[in-house]
């Protein structure tokens, strides 16, 4: 059924015939952009002015339990909390793991927490491995943004050597496939088919999208710059190479140069 829908989307939407239409559906976040591709934290105001009379009526164990260590370190390193609880309610939320509109409006608005974390790597859709309907960003945006936060993270902590190692190889593998498309790592070897335009797009953005050819090493009196005939010239010399060889002007390589000093080996001696 999934295919079915796919393969009638791609009839409808006219890309089989014209190379300028997307094939694959608009996804529900496209920002492009650094900024807009680095994970926010949610900014409902129900995590906000939080009280310890709060987090104790918290129902989700694992939340209860890392704002429980959260509050015994920052009680023991006589830390003002205040600041950062907003943040820490925010990303420790599980509402997304069982509730599909908070999903959703996280999914819109490129927020992140413990909840949709857990739900978007145990979840593998081949609809979303087909279409990519929640993300479909810029891979070179994306890539930027992860390392940008790996960068800051060393910067701020101490991290070892070893864990810096698979910071780097899986945030920059598995993370950026993660960021860019909700592309769960437990889907391999499946990949999204919205990668393949994803590069291209990166080929678009790091090379060049025509190549100047000088002038000398072709015949620019007869031909373009794309090496094709001019039609003034088409009828009267049909088969003519554009290209220059060694042979033509301005390098006539068509002597051989000789030199007279001579390299001696024990009694022989060769002359170049």
């Amino acid at each position: 059924m999934i295919l079915a829908k796919y393969y009638a989307y791609l009839t409808q939407s006219g890309c089989l015939t014209n190379m300028s239409i997307s094939c694959l559906p608009q996804a529900v976040f496209t920002k492009t952009g650094i900024l807009n591709a680095l994970p926010r934290l949610s900014q409902d105001v129900k995590f906000t002015n939080q009280t310890l009379q709060n987090i104790s009526q918290e129902k989700d164990i694992l939340s209860l339990y890392i704002l429980r260590f959260f509050y015994f370190t920052t009680d023991f390193i006589t830390f003002d909390r205040t600041a950062m609880m907003s943040a820490v309610m925010a990303f420790v939320s599980t509402d997304a793991l069982y509730d599909e509109t908070v999903l959703a409006t996280m999914v819109r608005n490129n927020e992140y927490s413990i909840g949709r974390l857990m739900h978007d790597y145990f979840t593998c859709g081949l609809q979303q491995t087909i279409s990519c309907e929640k993300k479909n960003l810029s891979l070179f945006p994306v890539f930027g943004a992860l390392f940008i936060v790996i960068s800051v993270v060393h910067m701020v902590l101490p991290v070892p050597s070893v864990i810096s190692f698979f910071l780097w190889t899986i945030d920059l593998t598995w993370g950026v496939g993660y960021i860019l498309y909700d592309f769960s790592r437990l889907c391999s070897p499946r990949i999204p088919t919205c990668l393949g335009g994803g590069l291209y797009e990166l080929s678009e953005q790091l090379l060049p999208l025509k190549i100047q050819i000088p002038d000398t090493l072709y015949h620019a009196d007869k031909c373009n710059n794309d090496l094709t005939l001019r039609p003034e010239f088409a009828n009267i010399i049909p088969n003519f190479a554009c290209g220059k060889t060694c042979l033509d002007a301005p390098y006539k390589m068509n002597a051989t140069s000789q030199s007279s000093l001579p390299l001696k080996r024990g009694s022989d001696t060769i002359v170049l």
